[in-house]
C-alpha cells in the first residue's frame, strides 16, 4: 500500500494509477466541486488522471487520503518550483466523510510531512473567499491571508469569483523580511490553468 504519512485518523499514500477512478468521480461531483467554483464538476476522465499520475515527480505529487478502514476518501497534493516553497491542495471527495475531522487531520499530517521530509520553508494555497469553512480550516492550521483577489476569475457559469491567497511560514523564528505574496507569482496575470490541476478545499 506504500503508506508514507500517518495522521491520527487518516493515512496518506502516493497516488497510483488505479486511484484515477475515484479521483475522476470526485472531480466530477458537483457537490464537491461547487466549493471551488465548478457547480457542474470538472469531468476529468480516469484516463487523463492516469496519465497525470504517471508523470508525477518530486516537484508535483498527489497523495490519497485513507480513513480508518483504509478506504480512499480524498486527496492532497503539492507542487513546487522552488526547493522550499510548496503550493498545496486538499479535498475530502466523499460527501459522507466531510465535516468529521478527516480534512483537518490530513492537512495537519501533510504539513508535518512537508516540513520534516521536504524541508518546506513556506506552504501556500488558494481558496475561494466565500468558502468560509476552508478558509477557517487553513487559518486554524496557521495559514495567514497574504492577498485578496477580488473578482479574479470567471467560473464556467459566468460568475465572477474572488479568492484569497494564504501562506504558512514553517520557520518558527524567521529572521528575514519577506514581502507578503512573494510566493504567488504563479497566480498573477490570470494564470489559472493550474486551477484544474491543483484545487484547494476541505
Amino acid at each position: 500500500m506504500n503508506v508514507i504519512i500517518n495522521g491520527e485518523k487518516v493515512q496518506l499514500r502516493k497516488a497510483q494509477s488505479e486511484d484515477s477512478f475515484n479521483m475522476s468521480r470526485w472531480y466530477s461531483d458537483p457537490r464537491i466541486m461547487i466549493h471551488v467554483g465548478y457547480s457542474k464538476g470538472l469531468g476529468i476522465s480516469p484516463e487523463d488522471l492516469q496519465r497525470r499520475i504517471t508523470n508525477l515527480d518530486d516537484r508535483h505529487q498527489i497523495f490519497i487520503i485513507l480513513d480508518e478502514n483504509s478506504k480512499a476518501i480524498g486527496e492532497c497534493n503539492y507542487k513546487t518550483d522552488n526547493d522550499d516553497i510548496f503550493e498545496i491542495g486538499i479535498k475530502i471527495g466523499e460527501c459522507d466523510k466531510q465535516g468529521l475531522g478527516y480534512g483537518k487531520d490530513a492537512l495537519s499530517a501533510f504539513i508535518q510531512y512537508l516540513k520534516s521530509e521536504k524541508k518546506a520553508r513556506n506552504i501556500v494555497l488558494e481558496a475561494l473567499e466565500e468558502n468560509k469553512r476552508a478558509v477557517s480550516l487553513y487559518t486554524n492550521a496557521g495559514f495567514k491571508i497574504v492577498k485578496r483577489n477580488k473578482n479574479s476569475w470567471t467560473d464556467p457559469d459566468g460568475n465572477q469569483r474572488s479568492s484569497v491567497l494564504m501562506e504558512l511560514n514553517c520557520i518558527e523564528k524567521w529572521i528575514y523580511s519577506i514581502k507578503p505574496g512573494i510566493c504567488w507569482k504563479a497566480f498573477t496575470a490570470g494564470e489559472r490553468q493550474c486551477r484544474k490541476d491543483h484545487i484547494t478545499w476541505s
